[in-house]
């Protein structure tokens, strides 16, 4: 059994920043800017299941989505750590 995937710290801090900021906005904000959040956890998740199209779920859990499946892209080795980071960065400052 292998040992289980640790997270890139600066990976973690990312997310725990972009979720802080989601958690932030009003409904209407939040849906304004699903669409990027979605755009990054899709190319994410293409990574990993290029068949697979990541359904678009909604501002509740898109960054639930995008969480999971940055995971997914940086356990298979699919993801550089410091791209995924210099990406949630991007994101992150992107949002109202």
């Amino acid at each position: 059994m292998s040992a289980p995937f640790a997270w890139p710290a600066e990976v973690d801090a990312e997310l725990t920043r972009v979720g802080r900021r989601w958690a932030q906005l009003d409904l209407a904000r939040a849906a304004g800017s699903a669409l990027a959040v979605h755009a990054l956890a899709s190319r994410y998740a293409d990574l990993v299941h290029p068949d697979h199209p990541l359904p678009d779920l909604g501002p509740a859990v898109v960054v639930d989505q995008l969480r999971v499946v940055t995971y997914d892209a940086l356990a298979t080795d699919a993801l550089d750590p410091a791209l995924a980071a210099a990406d949630l960065a991007t994101l992150r400052r992107s949002l109202p």
